[in-house]
């Protein structure tokens, strides 16, 4: 994803998740599908109570699929992030190689 002009945080649980985002200013989160469903979803309520308009995209096996705590599914590649994105943000896709 950084071959694609995007700038990387990660997290490794739930707390430091929050923290990253309390602290930091993104244009969108990505969850890992090894995250819990309950888990994914409590995530999502608290990332759009602090910012609704940032993009919640779950890395998932099928695409496209809307839940219903307004995020979007992506393949878990590299290549299904970085489509993913573009989608979000479609202007952004054609200034990034």
């Amino acid at each position: 994803m950084a071959a694609a002009g995007y700038k990387i945080v990660s997290a490794t649980n739930s707390p430091e998740i929050i923290n990253k985002l309390f602290n930091g200013d993104f244009d969108a989160v990505v969850l890992c599908n090894s995250i819990p469903d309950d888990e994914r979803r409590r995530l999502a309520r608290i990332i759009k109570s602090y910012s609704p308009s940032t993009p919640v995209i779950v890395l998932a096996e099928t695409e496209g699929r809307e839940y219903d705590y307004g995020t979007r599914t992506s393949s878990a590649s590299p290549d299904g992030v970085v489509a993913a994105l573009r989608q979000t943000f479609p202007r952004a896709a054609s200034s990034v190689a």
